[in-house]
């Protein structure tokens, strides 16, 4: 673009004003009383016009409003919501059409006030990994392309069906990808997009045009980036590290829904430690037995368990085995040695990675035990896994905080999570403090058993407790402010209680603590004060069962603390209801 070639001084997204205030503003979706002279083909006016006298309408009221035309109104329709002038929102069941009607401001006709919007729609995709290669500039000429949608809760964004050929980016908010049955009563959610998803990039890279599998809608108010994907091709055309990032996204995509892992019944779970010392065995061993109690479970130490069968002696029972040489836990659960003849053969990585989908098809539950070490074994382990059990002693445990922090990013953000467990070795440590990063704490033990570990009873309770939260690795937050009408204190306890006991019987339990926060309020400006968050721990299938009623609970909260907005987290992704 000759008019935007960039200088030898490019510059970064936070100068970008003087970029933008030479560039016509962006498109603006919703409907101004002035676009009505804009209209174009037949039935669009009238729809339109007839829509803006109402809150909403559902399609029999529409097409007996205008049965005396000729046009289809149907297809009208569909023009107007992929043109983002009408909204479809499906509330028990029935679909209603509405527009949302956008007032002119001085400021706005300025194009000041868009200048503003569009650097704050490069920054959010300076963020996203797809644009990461590309400079400020050339992020700001996608921008301009880009037009920012919102949706309101209940808004369908995209129908189960419907063939489109826009790129949607999710800006804020969350997003459902649901199938209805057929009389539309019910849905059952599969899954969320948030803030940095993208929806419709199958068809965009598909040769033919593939209807959506799933219908998306807007579970909390939604900002949506749309680009066609005739301009999102030129995009990728002229930007080759666009597509490298879009066939990461798919690639990934896939290798967490390959199907050799059981479509998710099966899972991996480590247990890791700062070398010798920490009982990392006692704990792996007392975790595998719980999981053996409900589900198949093996346990195994990587690379060799060679050591624990040692300190076993006569206690484990050797099994015949095809495949490994494997012997049985006194507790009954299977103990395998990973470290054959065959092995040395083949690099390590190809080995653990063939041995764990031998060991997913006899057995629901993996447990691994290896030291805390980074190497291509425990990279791929780390990329596989559901559960990482962190045992640190006081003493390794600031060593440990950072080893935490270093694999973090090799874990998939919705399926795992790292569990840090403080584990007293040592009688001088019975009584250290316990660090705020814990999850949870093991009390010092005299004497631990390898062969009956969970006879020490505080050992088993904190295992226990970690095979409880197995599998909820959803985390959901309510902020509850301690104020009403912006700055009148008030004590917000009994709603905090009323949030602890709605969470907890959805999920399994809550918990409360209180921080400090800081947020601006339209009327007196920026406000700090002390807000409670009550947090729970969900599994997915939990959190798409009950995540439409937690938000229909927050907006009553909101209304009976009269608040302009409350905060909801889901996965460290914060929205506004």
């Amino acid at each position: 673009m000759s008019d935007k070639t960039p200088s030898s001084s490019t510059p970064d997204s936070d100068d970008l004003t003087t970029l933008f205030s030479t560039r016509r503003p962006p498109r603006k979706t919703g409907l101004a009383p002035l676009s009505l002279l804009e209209m174009p083909a037949p039935g669009h006016l009238q729809i339109s016009s007839w829509l803006m006298r109402r809150k909403d309408a559902s399609l029999a009221e529409l097409q007996e409003a205008m049965a005396a035309y000729s046009f289809d109104v149907v297809e009208v329709l569909d023009a107007l919501r992929e043109d983002g002038r009408v909204y479809a929102s499906l509330v028990k069941g029935e679909i209603r059409y509405r527009i949302q009607l956008r007032q002119r401001t001085a400021e706005e006709r300025t194009g000041q006030l868009w200048s503003r919007i569009d650097q704050d729609k490069v920054r959010f995709l300076r963020e996203m990994p797809l644009f990461r290669g590309l400079t400020a500039v050339e992020v700001a000429d996608i921008a301009e392309q880009m037009d920012l949608r919102r949706y309101s809760r209940n808004d369908v964004i995209l129908w189960e069906g419907q063939l489109s050929d826009n790129l949607y980016l999710v800006k804020s908010g969350v997003v459902g990808i649901s199938l209805f049955s057929g009389d539309m009563q019910q849905m059952q959610t599969l899954d969320y997009a948030q803030a940095g998803g993208i929806l419709g990039e199958y068809n965009l890279l598909s040769a033919q045009d593939r209807p959506a599998t799933a219908t998306a809608t807007a579970v909390s108010g939604v900002e949506m980036l749309v680009i066609s994907h005739a301009k999102f091709k030129d995009i990728m055309t002229q930007h080759p590290s666009v597509v490298l990032e879009m066939s990461n996204l798919l690639v990934e995509r896939l290798i967490n829904r390959n199907p050799k892992r059981g479509a998710g019944t099966r899972q991996l779970c480590l247990v890791l430690s700062m070398g010798n010392g920490a009982g990392r065995t006692a704990l792996g061993l007392a975790f595998a037995h719980l999981l053996s109690s409900d589900q198949p479970t093996v346990y195994t130490e990587y690379p060799s368990v060679y050591s624990l069968m040692q300190l076993l002696d006569e206690a484990a029972v050797p099994q015949p085995t095809a495949v490994w040489p494997t012997a049985l836990h006194p507790l009954g659960f299977p103990i395998v040695n990973l470290q054959t003849t065959a092995a040395t053969h083949i690099p390590a990585s190809l080995h653990i990675t063939l041995t764990l989908e031998q060991l997913y098809e006899q057995y629901a539950n993996v447990v691994i035990s290896l030291n805390a070490q980074k190497n291509e074994v425990l990279t791929y382990l780390l990329q596989q896994a559901e559960q990482v059990l962190l045992v640190l002693t006081p003493d390794s445990w600031e060593n440990g905080l950072a080893f935490a922090a270093e694999i973090r990013p090799y874990l998939h953000p919705e399926r795992a999570m790292v569990h840090v467990i403080l584990n007293r070795t040592r009688p001088e440590q019975m009584d250290s403090p316990v660090p705020k990063e814990a999850d949870f704490v093991v009390p010092y033990v005299p004497e631990v058993s390898l062969a009956n570990p969970t006879a020490a009873e505080p050992l088993r309770q904190a295992m226990a407790n970690l095979v409880d939260r197995l599998g909820r690795t959803n985390q959901i937050s309510v902020y509850i402010p301690t104020t009403i009408n912006v700055q009148e204190a008030i004590d917000t306890t009994p709603f905090v209680n009323q949030a602890l006991s709605f969470l907890g019987e959805r999920f399994g339990g809550a918990t409360s603590r209180q921080a400090q926060g800081v947020w601006n309020s339209e009327e007196v400006g920026l406000v700090g004060e002390t807000v409670y968050i009550v947090r729970s721990y969900a599994t997915k299938t939990a959190l798409a069962q009950h995540l439409d009623s937690v938000i229909n609970f927050v907006e009553e909260l909101k209304v009976a603390l009269a608040q302009e907005a409350m905060a909801v987290e889901v996965n460290q992704r914060l929205m506004l209801v």
